[in-house]
């Protein structure tokens, strides 16, 4: 299997794989200090426990556009398609990681799982883009 090959299934795997882990169902840890109690729930659970979290299923949906749109990458080789899945590689790891910076009582720990994924898809689609920007430059 070549490389170029192996980083184009890469693209494909690394966002299902970050949407994978948020449907987990403990995927987020919600610690309540009051009374030191844990409970456990979904990234695509809006309402964990009495608490708001919509980052969590920005992140995971902003991770599932990135996936398809590597898909169609795959398949229809538009360069353009790079740019827009490093912006929403970049978004979704941002988003996920905006619980961990914010949090007040009760403190939600997200796991660091799709914010790690997605970086690694960000930093993988950014250096396929600047090879093929690259290439093009020397024809």
């Amino acid at each position: 299997m070549n490389k170029q090959r192996l980083l184009k299934w890469m693209l494909i795997i690394l966002p299902l794989a970050a949407v994978a882990v948020a449907c987990l169902p403990n995927s987020v840890t919600v610690f309540f200090a009051e009374t030191k109690e844990t409970t456990y729930c979904s990234y695509l659970q809006l309402f964990p426990e009495g608490s708001f979290q919509v980052a969590g299923v920005l992140a995971a949906l902003f991770a599932s556009v990135s996936g398809g749109l590597c898909i169609t990458y795959a398949f229809s080789k538009k360069e353009k398609l790079l740019g827009a899945i490093c912006v929403l590689s970049a978004l979704s790891m941002i988003i996920a990681s905006v619980p961990n910076l914010l949090q007040t009582e009760p403190k939600v720990l997200p796991n660091v799982a799709v914010p790690s994924l997605m970086l690694i898809h960000m930093i993988l689609a950014s250096r396929m883009r600047r090879a093929k920007e690259k290439q093009e430059r020397t024809l």
